[in-house]
């Protein structure tokens, strides 16, 4: 179960057996957590702690947040995935919430165990996933998200602007040509899971469904479209897509208009994730050189129909 935004540790780590006494004071206040037996680490938590409470179909999830957890492209909010959850679970897309906690231990949120499988997503069904998401109404209270050409740069100048000495020449010419390039304009913003990578997706009985929605906003489709793509969130999160995946992933999004607005905003996104991963490296969280170039590379190769066309 993978829960973060990307790259807060250098390696996949395992929630500690034992959960501080505050938090299993407070949560065994709830009745479900109470009657469900032992606390279990789980395992793959990248930014928050996990404790899977019981076995079997009826266990329950305590998820406790890390106050520095937060990253400057995705938020760690308890609030917002409570909130997401509340609206999602319904439909099956999401784990079933059951409370909110906050105390010394911080914040907490308890929902039902998701059961099922992390495995390869089928590009297809991945796709017609996030779709059904973006399909649900909007929740006021969700952050908004950047979208469109010109909020796109300048989230990536302000990311840019967090590692200014790191920047590749590459990136600075690939900044000069977008800057240039006409502009594309989002239509109304829809739901969006914000982080839906290979291992926030989990294969159940009744079809696929999402975890990890401590990032959730408004905005345009292709963002969660370009974390999918992304070639360094891949690298971050193996069991993602694989590269020949992409285009059946692509083809298979219900709303031919969201994937052509998507493969014009491809460059931007690209050079945005690429600004990240410098943003990432430089503080100690991982994915280094690699995943800055495999960015950059994929940049220029979603220029280049573009540059031809």
């Amino acid at each position: 179960m993978a829960t973060g935004p990307f790259w807060p540790d250098c390696d996949m780590t395992l929630t500690p057996t034992s959960p501080p006494e505050a938090l299993v004071a407070a949560a065994s206040a709830h009745p479900g957590v109470s009657e469900a037996g032992e606390w279990q680490g789980l395992s793959g938590g990248r930014t928050n702690l996990l404790w899977q409470v019981g076995t079997g179909p009826d266990s329950i999830v305590v998820k406790l947040y890390r106050a520095d957890g937060a990253t400057p492209l995705f938020p760690n909010d308890p609030a917002a995935e409570f909130v997401a959850l509340t609206a999602l679970a319904p439909d099956r897309l999401a784990p079933e919430p059951l409370a909110q906690l906050s105390g010394t231990f911080g914040h907490a949120v308890i929902y039902r165990f998701l059961e099922g499988t992390a495995a390869v997503p089928d590009p297809a069904g991945l796709a017609r996933l996030l779709s059904r998401v973006h399909e649900r109404p909007l929740i006021a209270s969700l952050r908004t998200v950047p979208s469109g050409t010109q909020q796109l740069l300048r989230q990536s100048d302000a990311l840019a602007a967090l590692v200014p000495d790191a920047l590749p020449r590459r990136f600075a010419d690939l900044r000069q040509h977008l800057d240039r390039s006409e502009p594309v304009v989002s239509p109304d913003p829809k739901f969006l899971h914000a982080d839906p990578v290979g291992a926030n997706v989990v294969a159940t009985r009744h079809g696929p469904a999402l975890i990890d929605w401590q990032c959730p906003g408004t905005g345009d489709p292709c963002e969660d479209l370009a974390i999918v793509v992304s070639p360094s969130m891949r690298l971050a999160y193996p069991g993602g897509l694989r590269d020949e995946d992409i285009p059946a992933f692509l083809d298979a999004y219900p709303d031919p208009d969201v994937t052509r607005r998507y493969r014009k905003l491809a460059p931007v996104y690209h050079m945005r994730m690429a600004a990240y991963a410098l943003w990432c490296d430089a503080t100690g969280r991982g994915g280094g050189h690699a995943a800055v170039t495999l960015e950059l590379d994929a940049a220029e190769a979603a220029l280049s129909p573009i540059r031809t066309g």
